[in-house]
């Protein structure tokens, strides 16, 4: 759980990649936007939901200014008016990642263990899942 940081407007943070995962847009941003409102999702759906609205605002549809969840083709992103909840659902979706990461990481280590002691079949899910 990262420690609440103040984000001035343009501004994010990112969370972890997951394992195996390198610049795939997968990891969890918390972007405070230049509307002043908090975008919490993955990288890729939040980039999307960022371009979405500001293209609708400053176009004169202001209604897009008050919703809470953006349904993007990346994922959904929250937005959020304050920034307490906003690092509360970053936190959560970070939680998540992190977790997953634990149970990755600990399951190819129980496949390494296999490879070392000369199991085939770990040898071989090892070298191609992984």
């Amino acid at each position: 759980m990262a420690a609440k940081m103040r984000l001035t407007k343009g501004k994010g943070y990112m969370g972890p990649e997951y394992v195996g995962c390198c610049n795939t847009g997968r990891r969890v941003v918390i972007l405070h936007s230049r509307l002043g409102k908090y975008l919490v999702g993955t990288e890729l759906a939040v980039d999307a939901a960022r371009d979405h609205i500001l293209i609708k605002a400053t176009s004169g549809h202001r209604e897009v200014l008050k919703k809470r969840v953006i349904k993007t083709s990346c994922g959904k992103v929250h937005v959020y008016k304050g920034g307490s909840s906003a690092w509360a659902k970053w936190n959560e979706l970070n939680d998540k990642v992190i977790a997953w990461n634990r149970a990755e990481k600990d399951q190819i280590e129980v496949l390494r263990s296999g490879v070392r002691h000369g199991d085939i079949e770990s040898t071989l899910t090892l070298g191609l899942d992984k």
